[in-house]
Formats: C-alpha cells, sequence, structure tokens
C-alpha cells in the first residue's frame, strides 16, 4: 500500500500558521502513521507467507493493539465527534459523503474484530488462519486508503465555508487525544511498538524524510 504525503492538504494550509493548519497537519501525521503501520503489516505477513519468515507473534499483536487503541477508538470517533458535525452544520454539499465515511468507520471496526480473530487462529495452528489473515488486511487496508483520502479530499474541500471559529473548534478536539506512536506517549507499550517499527521500515521508507520524522515523533519540517 502506498504512503500518501497529504500535500494537497498542506497545500491548503500553508499561508500561515492557524487553527486550520493544526487540524490539517494533525489529520495528515495520523494517516500517515496509520499507512506506515499497515504498510508493515502486510510486509510482515507477505514474508511470512511468500518466504517462511517465523511469525513474530508479539509484533503483529503490538500492530494490531495500537490499531484498535488509535485509530479505531479514538481518531474515528473524533472524527465522528468534530469534524463531520461541524461540515454538516455549515454545508449540506457533503452531507452523502458523511454518510459513507461514518459508515465506513463501523465497517473498519467490524472487520479489525475479524482480523483480531484470524491471528488468534493463525496462532493456535489454524492451517488456513494465515491466508484468511493476509486477506481480511490487505480488504482493510484497501478500504481505510480509499477512506483517508477521501477524509484529506474533503477537508480541503471544505476549507472556505468553515469560519475561524469552526477551525478553532476543531483544533481543539483534534489535539486533544493525539496518536501515541508519534505525540511522545509515555505508555511503555507504545515506545516499544515506535522502536520496532522504526526498525522494521523497509528502505525505501527509510529514506522517506516525512516517514521516519513521523514514526520518531518528530515535528513535520517545512
Amino acid at each position: 500500500m502506498e504512503a500518501s504525503n497529504g500535500s494537497h492538504l498542506r497545500l491548503a494550509a500553508s499561508a500561515s500558521p492557524s487553527a486550520r493548519d493544526l487540524v490539517t497537519g494533525v489529520l495528515v501525521e495520523e494517516h500517515r502513521t496509520l499507512r506506515i503501520v499497515l504498510s508493515i503489516l502486510q510486509r510482515l505477513l507477505h514474508e511470512i507467507s511468500q518466504f517462511g519468515r517465523e511469525p513474530d507473534f508479539h509484533l503483529l499483536a503490538e500492530v494490531l493493539y495500537y490499531i484498535d487503541d488509535f485509530p479505531e477508538r479514538v481518531h474515528h470517533p473524533k472524527e465522528d465527534r468534530y469534524l463531520f458535525p461541524v461540515v454538516r452544520r455549515r454545508t449540506a454539499r457533503f452531507d452523502a459523503l458523511l454518510d459513507r465515511l461514518r459508515t465506513d468507520h463501523a465497517r473498519s471496526a467490524q472487520m479489525l474484530v475479524r482480523i483480531q480473530r484470524d491471528l488468534v487462529h493463525f496462532q493456535a495452528g489454524d492451517p488456513k488462519a494465515l491466508s484468511r489473515l493476509s486477506t481480511n488486511v490487505a480488504t482493510y487496508a484497501a478500504l481505510l486508503e480509499e477512506h483517508l483520502q477521501a477524509e484529506e479530499r474533503l477537508l480541503s474541500d471544505v476549507c472556505d465555508e468553515l469560519t475561524e471559529d469552526d477551525w478553532a473548534q476543531l483544533a481543539r478536539g483534534f489535539a486533544a487525544d493525539r496518536d501515541p506512536l508519534t505525540a511522545g506517549d509515555t505508555r511503555h507499550e507504545f515506545r516499544v511498538l515506535r522502536a520496532r517499527i522504526l526498525n522494521a521500515l523497509p528502505t525505501k521508507m527509510r529514506l522517506d524524510t516525512g516517514a521516519a520524522e513521523t514514526m520518531r515523533g518528530d515535528p513535520p519540517k517545512g
């Protein structure tokens, strides 16, 4: 899965530091982290199934724990609670898209439960579980990539529809719960996972300065 750099959002927010910049910056970085984590998960499963790599069940479980703990329980609900209602209040142009995005949030949570079950079955020795796990992770990743791109386009398209007060409200909401892999979270499990993901980054992603900054928790440059 190719990681997007969210450049269209960065361009939309490049005029001056503002609440809008904070909102778009947080969304872009949280999306980037999720893309990185899912890319690594897919690569690990590919190496297990195609090259006989010994499964690192602890790392696989840590990755799924992160996806459940932040994107599913914090990031998506944060958008449902703050972003979507503000957009609906200002314009009806995006109502159909917002309905679809909320449905995506529910679908992705259901799919993650299935993936977690597949991992348990794989670790328990079910001979067909790895194939199911790989397929369901690929389906989940494809849904999420389409979903993330739609959200990024939405945020860019509504820039002129929202007031300064709207952006300030969104900035407060988006800053309240930050991604534990990029915000210096003190929980031991996320410090360990961040280090393990950095070590697992493939060469192409190691050369991507933005990806490395994201996983180290560095502030983005530029």
